[in-house]
């Protein structure tokens, strides 16, 4: 078992958990739609004050479904660091029956943090002033799409103001046509009106709206 002597993620083979890169899931848009700042998560003493937490995604494997590990989000009170790597032990007791306890000793790095928390418990992602929480993909960061990107319609076009982001502001063909042809969203006649959502949502309505290659209308 994972102990606080040598920096070392677990892996499931030799522990029966491990934690979940959640960069990767987020890059994904597969179920992570937050992060707090990668700065902060390679910094967390300086945010997370004594008795504070980390969120975590834990990677379970129960004895009685080796198959199929269940991933379970939970909080990791904070100790230290030593290099990249954090410890802490378990604040929680995991629903899946494994060798993961609370209580438990976790080494982690800050791809592996999804959230934290100070000692009162209350996460830090709810006083960002780009977070939402969204009824049906929880917490996430604000993202910005023309009124005509719904989720009753489709095919619309979706077009994007900068591809090196991940969730970049959003907009149908009919708008983009308006703003090829003004020059500019200050000249364009009729400026949309613009939608927050979040980023599951606005997943869904890429894959909603998107086009087939070379099938939007000639300007």
């Amino acid at each position: 078992m994972t102990n606080y002597d040598v920096p070392r993620l677990s892996t499931v083979d030799d522990d029966g958990w491990s934690l979940q890169n959640a960069e990767d899931r987020f890059e994904r848009g597969d179920g992570i739609y937050w992060l707090p700042d990668r700065w902060i998560r390679e910094h967390l003493e300086e945010y997370v004050p004594e008795g504070g937490h980390a969120k975590l995604l834990f990677v379970i494997r129960d004895p009685s479904d080796q198959a199929n590990p269940v991933i379970e989000r939970m909080w990791v009170a904070l100790s230290g660091r030593e290099g990249e790597f954090y410890h802490g032990h378990l604040a929680n007791e995991p629903r899946t029956h494994s060798t993961a306890r609370e209580g438990m000793a976790v080494w982690f790095r800050a791809e592996h943090v999804i959230d934290y928390a100070g000692p009162d418990g209350e996460d830090r992602a709810s006083e960002r002033a780009d977070a939402m929480r969204c009824s049906s993909h929880g917490l996430s960061h604000r993202c910005y799409v023309c009124e005509h990107l719904t989720p009753d319609s489709e095919g619309r076009g979706f077009n994007t103001a900068n591809p090196d982001t991940a969730r970049p502001d959003a907009w149908c063909d009919k708008c983009h046509e308006e703003f090829t042809r003004a020059g500019s969203w200050e000249a364009a006649e009729n400026e949309p009106k613009i939608c927050i959502v979040c980023g599951g949502c606005y997943d869904a309505l890429k894959e909603r709206h998107t086009r087939p290659q070379g099938s939007r209308p000639a300007i």
